[in-house]
């Protein structure tokens, strides 16, 4: 094995692929992130070898534990650093909480790029506890422990922190530069990012100001006819430039991660000369030493040794030469030793400089190329950010162009002369062609200077590719049946006439869907889910997927075709967003997209149901003009940066910021154009651009041939096609099924209720009524209360009413019955008439029955329904 592959880089693909929460204990603030850290082996190398693939998971601390350990025991090497734990150097809106899910995910980032930078160390990658640490689960910890190389380090550091200060600092001039360079770039470090700091939050108070101009502007509009519909878009535009500014700062965020992380170095450089001192008193303590014993051997020797109690013993009981020749070897011996310590100082001093000069010139190249590389990301953010806001007043500038205005400029711009038709014709066909030739040239220089499609087939067939990450578009649904956007004649744009709608774009716009809704809901019934089948392209994707190559797949479609292809939801980014959930534009409540489906189908607006007091309109999840992208879209910061292979496909890369992203790969990454046409930054090529232009069914198909992986892809897109149909079937049948036993539950239900109505008509039940018994009253009573029976008992026939009848005993004399009908207190006092009063029944249909009581305190007034009944039946 050469040297170049000698490496843990070199033998193995590692990669920090997830994290996860754990709890050391049942209180949840004792919780902490674990990282799962697998190393997979190239095939380059399992061929001479037998290696195996490992998962290990490693603390935070583990990893501050190992860098300590290699800190320690080689003191020569800069040693990579770690991420910070605790967030500095941040901005009002930027997140704190070290284990927010961002923070987790850029600090994974940053530890996978800490493994690649020391398993790529010639030295640091062959130390046994660094292998253990990244292939075993156990069995580091016990290396680190018995090398004691921790413990010796944290006592020399008091000790060598204190005789640092009053010895004088070095004189080698190459390690006094790098100290002071070291103090230099951490102090502009420092304060290039307290700058940023700043500058972000003002960046951020001066994007969120234009939101209180965008609700004032909506307030506006309601005062407002003609100019209403203007300024509500414009407000609306107004609130989405104020909004978009975070996700840039914190993408920010990330970048700054990269030169705080340049900012530690300065203290490992730092801490390389200071060993270099350290090891410089060393050895001046060593010639010290030896300088002392060579003058005590010689002052012995010589007898002119200075006052002790051994001298006055020798002198006053005297000293045999036997003895004092054994005392001078013991001092020759001990002199020699000393000599052997200069010399391991000396040796140890100059190994010490060779090595730590050649890390701190690799160290100086290495920093270059990455400052290079994050200034020049942190540009082309800047340049996103203009361009987003850019275009967002241009939104606002289009807002107060009225309808007329816009069908005036269109009929203008076709009312031209012949000559001047022709004179336009002329110069745009000679700028195409221009534009053509210059296209043919770039890629012929780009074909044959480096990469070529084939050479991509044969790294794709080794293995070289293990995080392909894959950007499409529309066009790769078109083979399925379902149009894409812009294509002349045949895209989307071109054929929305039929909805009425007064340009192309409005039909996506939320303002024109506030208003009239009913265009995009039919547009939505045509592109739902469920009535198209994945392709070739989509199995294409899948393959990947399954071969375990696929890192991230981010489509511009709403039609979820990449998710009936079998791909998990968690690989596929959807920047569009789709049709699988919905929300109420008014209350915010979450829905299915099956929730909504039959609506949808049956012609009608979804409305939400979910209380009372909404109604509001339920819209798919899908991003229109004006609206943020979601959260998920912003996973290209760390997916595109850290992939070896990205593929473009049926994409025009002329929505923006999705067509930002290609740019966000590295310079080394492999990048595969499948298209109709060169778009995007494929114009001006990298070294690793390959581009396959024309239909885009067919070269895929090509690809795959070429790849001898077709008949595997057809295979695959025919059996999962077939059990979509399938299922597709069985949950029809199910839900016809379900309608009607629906139906006919709501008919029983129905007859049930109907049934029940007639028996309680047919057999109605009389309240009962309480008769005061043992009470006596005159003729002339009886007869009042007779006729008032009468009466009740009439009306209930005609109107079948529930009034209860009051049972009296048969009058004795018809005349008397038929006299004076309008004396009822003639006879009876009102206490004595109270005797007469109904208790109210039980029944609750009793219960509604107007009852005349009289009592002591109210008058007793003539009840009018039965004088009227009376009059009625006289």
């Amino acid at each position: 094995m050469t040297e170049k592959n000698s490496t843990l880089f070199h033998q193995y693909d590692i990669q920090i692929s997830n994290t996860e929460r754990r709890n050391s204990s049942i209180a949840i603030q004792d919780c902490y992130i674990v990282y799962l850290i697998e190393c997979r082996p190239k095939k380059t190398e399992s061929s001479t070898k037998d290696i195996q693939s490992t998962c290990v998971f490693r603390r935070y601390s583990d990893f501050e534990t190992l860098r300590n350990y290699l800190v320690a025991k080689y003191s020569w090497v800069i040693v990579p650093v770690l991420p910070e734990k605790t967030i500095s150097h941040t901005w009002s809106k930027s997140h704190h909480d070290r284990t927010s899910v961002e923070v987790v995910e850029r600090r994974r980032v940053l530890l996978e790029r800490f493994l690649h930078h020391l398993c790529s160390h010639p030295t640091l990658s062959t130390d046994s506890a660094v292998q253990t640490f990244l292939l075993q689960n156990d069995g580091w910890k016990h290396i680190v422990d018995t090398s004691h190389v921790l413990n010796k380090s944290e006592s020399l550091i008091p000790s060598f922190k204190l005789n640092l200060m009053q010895h004088e600092r070095t004189k080698d001039k190459r390690f006094l530069d790098a100290y002071q360079y070291a103090i230099d770039l951490y102090s502009i470090l420092y304060n290039v990012l307290r700058a940023r700091a700043k500058v972000a939050d003002r960046t951020f108070v001066f994007y969120q100001s234009h939101n209180q101009l965008g609700r004032l502007f909506s307030d506006w509009s309601t005062t407002e006819d003609k100019l209403g519909d203007s300024l509500q878009r414009a407000g609306h535009f107004l609130d989405s430039y104020s909004g978009q500014i975070e996700e840039y700062l914190h993408e920010e965020d990330a970048l700054m991660d990269f030169l705080k992380h340049q900012a530690s170095y300065c203290d490992v450089i730092k801490s390389i000369v200071e060993k270099h001192e350290q090891l410089l008193e060393d050895n001046t303590k060593q010639e010290t030493t030896l300088g002392i014993k060579r003058t005590q051997r010689d002052a012995y020797a010589n007898g002119k040794m200075n006052f002790s109690v051994n001298l006055l013993k020798s002198k006053l009981f005297g000293e045999n030469e036997e003895t004092r020749y054994t005392k001078i070897e013991t001092m020759d011996s001990d002199i020699n030793d000393a000599v052997l310590h200069c010399q391991n100082a000396d040796i140890r001093v100059k190994e010490f400089n060779k090595n730590a000069l050649i890390e701190l010139d690799f160290y100086k190249s290495m920093k270059e190329e990455q400052m290079r590389e994050i200034l020049r990301s942190y540009c082309l953010l800047q340049a996103r950010v203009s361009k987003a806001a850019s275009k967002s007043w241009i939104n606002i500038r289009d807002s107060f162009s009225t309808d007329t205005m816009l069908m005036s400029h269109k009929v203008s711009r076709t009312r031209f002369s012949h000559h001047n038709a022709t004179t336009n014709l002329k110069d745009l066909s000679n700028k195409f062609s221009k534009v053509q030739i210059n296209t043919k040239s770039a890629v012929r220089r780009f074909s044959a200077k480096s990469f070529s499609i084939d050479q991509l087939i044969e790294s794709l067939k080794n293995g070289k590719y293990k995080r392909i990450v894959t950007l499409v578009g529309a066009g790769i649904s078109t083979p399925s049946g379902i149009p894409d956007f812009r294509t002349p004649g045949t895209g989307l744009y071109d054929n929305l006439q039929r909805y009425n709608i007064p340009y192309p774009e409005a039909i996506f716009e939320l303002n024109y869907f506030y208003r009239n809704p009913k265009p995009f809901f039919d547009l939505a019934k045509e592109l739902y889910p469920g009535k198209y089948f994945p392709n070739l392209i989509h199995y294409f994707i899948r393959y990947l997927y399954d071969q375990n190559l696929l890192h991230r797949v981010y489509t511009q479609n709403i039609d979820g075709l990449e998710r009936i292809a079998g791909i998990p939801p968690e690989k596929i980014v959807e920047a569009h967003g789709s049709f699988m959930s919905a929300t109420c534009q008014r209350c915010r409540q979450k829905y299915e997209g099956e929730d909504i489906r039959q609506q949808i189908f049956d012609d009608q607006i979804p409305k939400c149901t979910r209380t009372s007091r909404c109604s509001g309109i339920i819209k798919p999840d899908i991003v229109f003009f004006g609206e943020d992208l979601p959260r998920r879209f912003q996973l290209y910061v760390q997916d595109l940066p850290s992939c070896d292979c990205c593929i473009v496909m049926g994409t025009s890369l002329a929505v923006y910021p999705f067509a930002d992203i290609v740019d966000s790969t590295t310079r080394s990454t492999t990048r595969l154009l499948i298209n109709r046409q060169i778009v995007g930054t494929f114009l001006a090529p990298r070294p690793y651009d390959v581009t396959l232009i024309g239909d885009l069914e067919i070269n895929v198909k090509e690809f795959l041939i070429k790849l001898d992986v077709f008949d595997k892809v057809m295979e695959l897109m025919k059996r999962e096609n077939e059990k979509f149909q399938n299922n597709k079937k069985y949950h029809n049948a199910i839900k016809s099924t379900t309608t009607v036993n629906g139906r006919l539950k709501t008919a029983e239900t129905f007859i049930e209720q109907k049934r029940k109505f007639s028996t309680i008509n047919y057999y109605r039940q009389e309240p009962q009524t309480i008769f005061q018994s043992k009470v006596l009253f005159n003729e002339e009573t009886k007869a009042i209360i007779e006729k008032y029976n009468d009466a009740l008992l009439f009306n209930r026939r005609r109107s079948k009413s529930t009034l209860p009848v009051l049972v009296s005993k048969p009058s004795l004399s018809s005349a008397s019955s038929s006299s004076s009908s309008d004396s009822l207190n003639s006879s009876l006092s009102e206490s004595e008439l109270m005797l007469y009063a109904f208790k109210r029944p039980s029944d609750a249909k009793a219960r509604s029955v107007r009852q005349i009581i009289p009592t002591s305190i109210t008058k007793v007034k003539k009840n009018p329904l039965p004088n009227a009944t009376l009059r009625i039946a006289l």
